[in-house]
């Protein structure tokens, strides 16, 4: 499961690299956070089960 969180990560980076450099980060770091948060609720944590529902 990890291995696919990497590449749907590596995705929305790639995705990234063609936008501008003041909003390159902060869409870096949406992309990380979006990451985790599928994680988590791919884990069993409930504050997170929206994600896949």
């Amino acid at each position: 499961m990890i291995r696919f969180l990497c590449k749907v990560y590596n995705l929305f980076i790639q995705a990234n690299k063609s936008s501008y450099i003041d909003t390159f980060l902060e869409r870096n770091v949406n992309a990380f956070e979006f990451n985790e948060s599928i994680d988590k609720a791919i884990s069993g944590n409930s504050n997170y089960h929206w994600f896949l529902s």
